[in-house]
């Protein structure tokens, strides 16, 4: 499925008039990866023609090549996680500890008081014993909160705990992206440029 930039920059070129942007995201299971030797070879193998092209590709093999890396939840190229960026950016942006709890405190309270209301009745199937999501935290209160370590940056900077850090989970989401026009069209509320 194409990414949001695509779908934005075709809709822009008037292409097309709408289309779907989603994506899907797993930390529970990662992949497992080898290190980059073992990684080289696989990719010149695809590329090998003649079996004697591929049997020149193990030269120099050695068993340790296969030795799995750990799985890391680290951005690739900067090798630094969701949490490291993050506090870099409430560092840049000035976005303080407190505010961080209570946002975390207030979305816990919201999530808590929907599920007791109701609402995710009809929007959540109950899927081997879960029916409720198990990260919400209904019984925290802002003292709880500034009361955890930070842990991504555990210097005075530091601002990010486990209690306003989003979790290592699955997840998914999708946005519906169009032209003015085409919501005008359809009766569609513009939420975002």
């Amino acid at each position: 499925m194409p990414s949001d930039s695509v779908i934005g920059a075709r809709i822009a070129t008037g292409q097309i008039e709408c289309g779907i942007a989603a994506g899907t995201d797993t930390t529970s299971d990662p992949p497992i990866v080898f290190g980059q030797k073992f990684t080289r070879r696989l990719m010149k193998l695809t590329r090998a023609r003649s079996f004697g092209d591929k049997l020149k590709v193990f030269k120099g093999f050695s068993p340790g090549e296969l030795a799995p890396v750990p799985p890391a939840n680290g951005e690739p190229r900067t090798k630094l996680s969701m949490g490291q960026h993050c506090e870099r950016m409430a560092r840049q942006w000035g976005i303080r500890r407190e505010d961080q709890d209570q946002l975390a405190y207030d979305s816990h309270q919201k999530a808590a008081a929907a599920y007791e209301n109701g609402f995710f009745d009809t929007l959540v199937s109950p899927w081997n014993g879960v029916s409720r999501d198990n990260i919400l935290r209904a019984d925290t209160t802002l003292e709880k909160l500034a009361s955890l370590r930070t842990v991504f940056d555990k210097g005075p900077k530091g601002t990010l705990s486990a209690g306003n850090s989003t979790t290592l989970s699955d997840g998914a989401a999708a946005v519906l992206m169009c032209s003015e026009e085409w919501a005008k069209q359809h009766d569609l509320p513009v939420q975002a440029y």
